[in-house]
């Protein structure tokens, strides 16, 4: 009944393998099948049910799939990944070009990474450092840069919360002061609230400043990581 409702909603195609072939499910359970797979779409990462053998699974019940010489993990519950990167450290993307950094450095795409017999993860620097840990060049390479990220976020939450309600507080005290005609309260809280705004434009620059410096988690550190 499932196999029929999918058919008649999407298209469907048998998609020749070479010879060992197999899904895990997400009870642990892994089918080694023969034959074809009949799916709803040429792209396996846009895959929404498998049928292999006659059975029929939803992807949400695929755990990973070893297809064409290739490994794919179900990351997100809603995807098949590609490992693109095998080693110490594992590396799932949808598609390669996704592990291609922009002019900014930072990746196009989520992608995932995983140690053996554990979860994929999405790889953000703090999830990275745990993996590294008996590396310790890299361990402190990678705390240093999680360092300044913090950091920069804690300057900039500061200059907002500190500078703003004093620059806010020196204006509105400066309008009561001229509209009562009192300079010297009027000229006291402008100085004030001047020294609100570079209290807090200092705080907040310094703190983009530090996180643009902070590098981004590009797939160099998995290479040097898998490579030692």
């Amino acid at each position: 009944m499932k196999i029929c409702l999918f058919l008649l909603v999407l298209p469907f195609a048998s998609i020749a393998q070479s010879a060992q072939q197999y899904l895990v499910t997400t009870s642990n359970d892994t089918i080694y099948y023969k034959g074809d797979l009949i799916v709803n779409n040429d792209d396996i990462t846009q895959w929404r049910w498998v049928t292999a053998d006659k059975t029929d699974y939803t992807i949400t019940e695929i755990n990973a799939a070893y297809f064409n010489d290739n490994y794919y993990y179900n990351c997100d519950g809603r995807h098949l990944y590609k490992q693109v990167v095998k080693g110490k450290i594992n590396v799932y993307a949808l598609h390669d070009r996704d592990t291609l950094t922009d002019r900014h450095g930072n990746l196009r795409k989520t992608v995932y990474i995983e140690t053996e017999g554990r979860k994929p993860v999405v790889y953000s620097l703090h999830n990275l450092t745990p993996m590294i840990y008996d590396n310790e060049s890299l361990a402190t390479q990678i705390k240093e840069e999680n360092t300044k990220r913090i950091s920069g976020n804690a300057m900039i939450i500061t200059g907002i919360i500190a500078g703003v309600p004093v620059t806010i507080g020196g204006l509105f005290v400066a309008l009561v002061g001229a509209l009562i005609r009192d300079d010297q309260t009027t000229n006291n809280a402008l100085l004030v609230a001047g020294a609100g705004v570079a209290f807090g434009s200092g705080m907040i620059g310094g703190g983009v400043g530090l996180k643009a410096n902070a590098k981004k988690p590009t797939l160099e550190f998995i290479h040097w990581y898998n490579a030692h």
